[in-house]
């Protein structure tokens, strides 16, 4: 997990700081969550149920993290 470069917007940055969500974290739900098609050229990978649930989107175009939900 440690060997993924995550690439981060503002926006992402913000949210994870609101929501209480690690990088590594973010990091581990790329590696491990389920991978499906999101709108608007992203990827979203998600992991773990209810309000444990880590949604991240990924621009399919520049690698970067675009936003991460909790819950």
């Amino acid at each position: 997990i440690g060997a993924i470069a995550v690439r981060l917007s503002a926006h992402a940055i913000r949210q994870m700081a609101a929501r209480g969500i690690s990088q590594a974290l973010v990091k581990q739900a790329i590696a491990q969550g389920a991978r499906s098609h999101a709108n608007k050229g992203a990827w979203k990978y998600v992991m773990g149920k209810g309000k444990n649930r880590i949604t991240v989107i990924v621009s399919k175009r520049t690698g970067k993290v675009i936003t991460v939900t909790k819950g």
